[in-house]
């Protein structure tokens, strides 16, 4: 089994993940795990968000959510021509649980909103990503890391329950008739399913976590 962690930069554009599928082809006999980073500067985007609806700037956190929506669709329609394909309906419906989550007033704890909020960014990138290995015939399954990665609820510098992590890790991650399983960085969740973040560049931790569990 390998593990291989594709950060922000490689999967910015609609070639950028033509080139990922380019590369796991190479490896066809392989069973790979895939952790896919946000794409681009979408965490950066996202932040910018988050500051913006703590702040309770309705106006400029709309502006930026809209703009990180036509970002991610550019990207959709460059690598998705039939507009019927169900990337775009999941695509929808993540920015439609994002602008909902938005809806709703800031708590007192920042870090706690942060949370909730940024993991939309690995959400979206595994989603597309996802989909486009499928389309390219080469099968994979999109793996939701929040149900396996543990943590405590140290919001934006969460630690693993490696006990609790271990066991769901070796449970859930299991292959059933397709080579690839996709999943996110930077993620995981308390065992009460509120969403937690690893710390910046977490997605690297979080592929040496895999590759560990996984042995």
């Amino acid at each position: 089994m390998l593990v291989f962690k594709f950060g922000g930069a490689s999967v910015k554009s609609a070639e950028a993940v033509k080139n990922i599928v380019n590369i796991l082809q190479r490896y066809q006999d392989e069973q790979i795990v895939v952790v896919v980073s946000a794409m681009g500067k979408t965490t950066n985007a996202l932040e910018k968000i988050i500051e913006s609806y703590a702040g309770k700037k309705k106006d400029q956190y709309q502006m930026e959510l809209d703009l990180l929506r036509s970002n991610h669709l550019e990207i959709v329609n460059g690598l998705f021509p039939d507009k019927k394909h169900p990337v775009y309906k999941d695509v929808a419906a993540l920015f439609g649980q994002f602008a909902q989550r938005l809806s709703k007033d800031p708590t007192l704890n920042y870090d706690y909103d942060y949370d909730q909020l940024i993991c939309y960014g690995e959400l979206l990138s595994t989603t597309i990503i996802s989909h486009f290995l499928n389309f390219s015939k080469v099968p994979s399954r999109w793996m939701d890391i929040r149900k396996s990665l543990k943590t405590d609820n140290t919001w934006r510098e969460a630690r693993v329950d490696w006990e609790l992590s271990t066991r769901l890790v070796n449970e859930h991650f299991a292959f059933n008739g397709e080579n690839i399983l996709i999943t996110q960085g930077f993620l995981g969740s308390t065992i009460n399913d509120q969403s937690t973040s690893l710390g910046r560049e977490g997605s690297d931790y979080t592929a040496a976590i895999l590759a560990y569990i996984l042995k």
